[in-house]
């Protein structure tokens, strides 16, 4: 006998709780490329003041904000990283058409300057 109804039938007026630009991260942040949440292998294609471009097979490079390279602070990303340097990258999310990155603890080749 019969299982569990679908997931809870949400009720009525969605009160604004939280951020609304939130939107449910699953699936693919762009048809046909990364799942959010996920984690891939890439290597990084360009290093720049501001973070890092790593191409993980989707064909679009996706970013790796200064923030987001390690758990450390990370004054110059090319103090960390050059370019051709294989790395692993969590997709966080995208944002017009780009795909944000993190590397947080997924890397411990990558130390501190």
């Amino acid at each position: 006998g019969g299982g569990y109804g679908g997931y809870g039938g949400g009720g009525g007026s969605s009160s604004s709780y939280g951020r609304s630009s939130n939107r449910h991260a699953s699936g693919p942040v762009f048809p046909g490329g990364p799942e959010f949440g996920t984690t891939y292998e890439g290597r990084v294609t360009g290093v720049m003041p501001f973070g890092a471009f790593v191409d993980y097979g989707f064909g679009k490079d996706g970013l790796v904000a200064t923030r987001n390279i390690g758990n450390f602070w990370v004054d110059n990303p090319q103090d960390v990283l050059q370019s051709g340097m294989q790395v692993k990258v969590l997709v966080q999310g995208a944002e017009n058409g780009k795909v944000r990155l993190s590397m947080k603890g997924l890397n411990p080749h990558i130390t501190p300057p």
